[in-house]
């Protein structure tokens, strides 16, 4: 299956999610007043917004200010990182947010892999086990053997319908009064015909059975 694409939507969610997952992590490392000039010359900040945060009280205040404010722009999660870059004495914070990002967007792919999987057409696994079971009852009732080369062959019911011949191994054994006479007269009986080398008297037995007593 392929990779679930992330919109511009959802990413932005994403990063709207990071900086609250971040929130007293980033508030006890930033100071707000050092990047409110920065931000405000990419617009990301108004005059107004970086007098609000100016006038909080406290560092804390005033860095959940700038933060709140952040989240509601889609970019302000990404100036803010350019923020910290400029300074360059806090990258270990940036580290800190892109894999705190790239875990989101992972869960994110999951979640829609999920979803994707989960809307599959409900007969499609009904009918991958309906042939499944169609060839399972094909190979339990076929007596016929496919050959590589094209070729059928009877399987081992069919060839249990042929019967040994008499005198093959397996036959059911002669009659005592038969197996007592030459094979001569025995394979070369017929009603009515005596054989030049048996006895005249002999009548085979298919003969004797017939003639009434």
């Amino acid at each position: 299956m392929d990779v679930p694409q992330i919109t511009e939507d959802e990413m932005a969610a994403i990063k709207k999610d990071v900086l609250t997952r971040l929130r007293h992590y980033l508030c006890d490392k930033i100071r707000a007043e050092r990047h409110l000039d920065y931000l405000r010359s990419r617009r990301i900040l108004s005059r107004d917004d970086a007098e609000e945060i100016g006038c909080r009280s406290t560092q804390t205040k005033r860095t959940g200010t700038l933060l709140d404010t952040l989240a509601e722009n889609p970019r302000g999660l990404d100036a803010l990182i350019d923020a910290l870059r400029e300074s360059r004495t806090q990258n270990f914070i940036i580290t800190k947010i892109t894999d705190e990002v790239q875990k989101a967007k992972n869960e994110k792919v999951e979640s829609l892999r999920c979803a994707a999987s989960s809307s599959l057409p409900a007969g499609s696994l009904g009918t991958l086990v309906t042939n499944g079971d169609n060839l399972s009852m094909y190979s339990n009732n076929s007596t016929l053997l496919l050959h590589p080369d094209g070729e059928s062959s009877p399987s081992a019911p069919a060839r249990s319908l042929s019967l040994p011949r008499p005198g093959d191994p397996g036959a059911p054994p002669l009659p005592e009064e038969v197996m007592l006479d030459p094979p001569s007269n025995v394979d070369a009986a017929a009603p009515g015909y005596t054989s030049s080398g048996g006895d005249p008297n002999f009548q085979p037995l298919r003969s004797r059975s017939l003639t009434p007593t």
